[in-house]
Parts: structure tokens; sequence; C-alpha cells
């Protein structure tokens, strides 16, 4: 199951967030682009996909891990 989630902080100070479900035939992909356009673009070019992706160290399944236990520990640390 995959779960996209969205942590808004407004300009009051207060933290905002949504959980979004994947459905059955939906995934998400997250990169960095300057419209959204370019970022469609992107995405239809999977052989180039990787250069997109910021490589802090490891392999992109570590690197996939460290960013959900990241969000998970940000969520618990938001519900609190």
């Amino acid at each position: 199951m995959q779960y996209l989630v969205r942590k808004i902080h407004h300009t009051t100070g207060e933290v905002f967030m949504d959980a979004t479900k994947a459905k059955d035939n939906e995934t998400f992909i997250v990169v960095d682009a300057e419209s959204a356009e370019e970022a469609k673009e992107k995405v239809k070019k999977p052989k180039g996909l990787l250069s997109y992706v910021k490589r802090p160290g490891g392999t992109l399944e570590e690197q996939l891990q460290r960013v959900q236990d990241k969000a998970l520990k940000d969520a618990s640390k938001d519900s609190e």
C-alpha cells in the first residue's frame, strides 16, 4: 500500500498534513522540475529518470528507506 503524505507549513507556523492513498493502478513519482510540464517530460523518459534523482549515497533502495523512515518519524512527531 502506498500513501502520498503532504506536509504544509503555513505562514502562521501551523503545520498541516494530508495523506492520499494510492489506487491499485496508481503510483507516485517525485521529480525535481521547474514546471508541471517539465516534470511530466522527465517521467516519460524512464531510462533517464535516475539522473534526476538526488543521490546522497547508497543504493536507491537504501535512499528510499531513509526517506520513508524520515517521513514516518516526522509524521509521528507532528501527531504528538
